[in-house]
């Protein structure tokens, strides 16, 4: 019987449909696919933070776009700047506001014993959740208070606004956008690399994703120094097909590779 059915087929329409117990969710049939296939390609320019590797990196996937025969048009996106504090400002606060449910009551981790409900509600946060996450929920906390709301969390919300129009008018002259993914390689085995307000930071090109709601997809670039390196492409809301294309033309250009020294049944290159 599984011979009869498309399985790519039919989940693709399962997963894109509206769900009406999500109020996240929408009906794609909404937004029509004008742009069938990529003719031009949006290119990051001017300081990007960029690592000496990941900026070659970033330069070799331009080149290997242009050999494939793609028009690329240098863009500049100002709002990039601001990405950070406004997605750490409301994530924070939602995960205040969302994790509140978790009290070993009905959600959450319950504790063997305890006295009263706010030890209970005390044991079982301190119990379920790890480090980040308390950090998470108390910059929540504080930026949701009475007289910080406007200050902080209606301000984040207002500049979420500015960047999903920046990236809107963006996609009305580029079909897809070329970003880098991460500043730096990954850290070498052992060492502590970038600090964790460092690796905040370094979250710039990977937020505007969440920010905006559009779809994003990180592809492999070339090795350099035995370490991968990798590029990330944004489409308009419901277009992941113009990412999949792109990303199939770097996949010709940098197939993917394993360490020298990798096990043969850890080998990301075999059949």
């Amino acid at each position: 019987m599984a011979g009869d059915i498309d399985l790519t087929r039919d989940v693709f329409h399962a997963i894109r449909g509206r769900d009406e117990m999500d109020q996240s969710s929408v009906d794609y049939r909404d937004f029509p696919l004008a742009k069938k296939e990529v003719k031009t390609i949006g290119i990051l320019t001017g300081e990007l933070g960029l690592s000496e590797e990941m900026g070659e990196a970033y330069g070799q996937a331009v080149e290997q776009l242009q050999k494939a025969g793609y028009e690329l048009k240098e863009v500049e996106m100002p709002s990039l700047e601001y990405t950070v504090p406004s997605y750490y400002t409301i994530a924070t606060a939602e995960a205040s506001a969302n994790l509140a449910r978790f009290n070993g009551v009905r959600y959450g981790e319950r504790p063997i014993f305890a006295e009263n409900p706010d030890e209970l509600v005390r044991k079982s946060r301190d119990a379920g959740f790890g480090d980040e996450v308390k950090l998470r929920i108390l910059l929540g906390t504080y930026v949701l208070r009475s007289g910080f709301q406007d200050r902080f969390y209606h301000k984040a919300q207002q500049i979420r606004t500015e960047i999903r129009r920046e990236f809107r008018e963006l996609f009305e002259s580029v079909d897809t956008l070329m970003l880098p993914v991460f500043p730096t390689q990954a850290f070498p085995h052992g060492e502590q690399g970038l600090d964790a307000f460092q690796q905040k930071i370094a979250d710039r090109f990977t937020t505007a994703a969440n920010l905006t709601g559009l779809p994003g997809l990180s592809v492999p670039g070339p090795v350099l120094n035995t370490l991968p390196t990798a590029v990330q492409f944004m489409a308009p809301a419901f277009h992941e097909h113009l990412l999949f294309e792109c990303a199939e033309i770097l996949k010709e250009s940098f197939p993917i590779q394993s360490p020298g020294d990798y096990p043969a049944e850890y080998r990301l290159e075999r059949g």
